[in-house]
């Protein structure tokens, strides 16, 4: 942050809350619950010209034989049906996962347009970690 243009007069002027705003107004990929995400896959199908939901017709890919849409039907199933509190598309591999899925056919690129969505969050550094991080208790720069 301390080397970024955008920060930089705000920075100077060690004005946090001018740092905050330039901060939380950019938005990043996080997690998505599962409950959204059954959600989700329970109310929207993959193809318009569907019949039935999404959930429902990846569970039938994965019991097929074409490949690899099969073997990643089941890897979406697994981690949607898994205790996993959510899914972190902060992370490359999940990024990864969802670009082989939309290539095989599990996920059009509706869905993923979709599933991006939902996995956007705005940031929400506060106040007194972002002095924390930036300044000592004196108010010098660390």
């Amino acid at each position: 942050m301390t080397s970024q243009p955008q920060y930089a007069s705000a920075y100077a002027a060690k004005d946090v809350n001018a740092i905050q705003a330039l901060y939380n107004a950019v938005t990043e990929l996080g997690v998505i619950d599962m409950i959204t995400m059954d959600s989700y896959l329970k109310s929207n199908n993959i193809l318009p010209a569907d019949t039935i939901p999404a959930f429902w017709k990846i569970k039938g890919m994965a019991a097929g034989s074409v490949q690899p849409q099969a073997q990643l039907a089941q890897v979406v199933l697994d981690i949607f049906t898994s205790r996993l509190p959510g899914v972190d598309f902060s992370l490359s591999a999940a990024i990864s996962l969802l670009d082989q899925c939309v290539t095989a056919g599990v996920f059009s690129e509706q869905n993923k347009t979709d599933i991006l969505a939902l996995a956007t969050k705005q940031r929400n550094l506060s106040i007194q970690d972002l002095a924390f991080a930036l300044y000592n208790p004196d108010g010098t720069v660390k």
